[in-house]
């Protein structure tokens, strides 16, 4: 009995072995304006996306923005701003920086999903809640 290879071999340093791919939904509101856990991802996650769900937009004066933060133990990972009162209506991606990160080396902790809501002009009166769907493998 021995050890089979396959040549040439199907993993590389630039072809990672998949991952599976998973999906956590969580919703952010008006009354979100401090950072607030949402979700807590595995240390190895790497995120992929995260898309709203179209709502109702924040009628505020001036802004209204979601940032979604992802921090470990060694501080941030990846951030985004969602503009909820242009885009709060319909369905689209969050941008956020960093991302996808496939192999986070070395680990550093569970990865914190916390949002926060924040508006400018005229306090809003209608708005939301925005649910966000976050893929992410591991």
């Amino acid at each position: 009995m021995g050890f089979r290879t396959t040549t040439p071999s199907p993993f590389s340093a630039i072809t990672p072995a998949s991952k599976d791919a998973r999906v956590i939904v969580f919703r952010a509101s008006r009354s979100d304006t401090s950072a607030t856990l949402k979700a807590i991802l595995p240390g190895d996650a790497s995120i992929v996306s995260i898309v709203r769900q179209g709502s109702v937009a924040s009628d505020a004066g001036t802004t209204a923005t979601v940032t979604i933060a992802a921090t470990n133990d060694a501080g941030s990972v990846s951030s985004g701003t969602d503009d909820v009162k242009t885009s709060g209506a319909v369905t689209g991606f969050v941008t956020m920086s960093g991302t996808p990160n496939l192999q986070v080396m070395p680990l550093r902790g569970d990865i914190q999903i916390k949002a926060t809501y924040a508006e400018s002009g005229t306090a809003s009166n209608t708005g939301g809640p925005w649910n966000y769907i976050l893929t992410y493998v591991r």
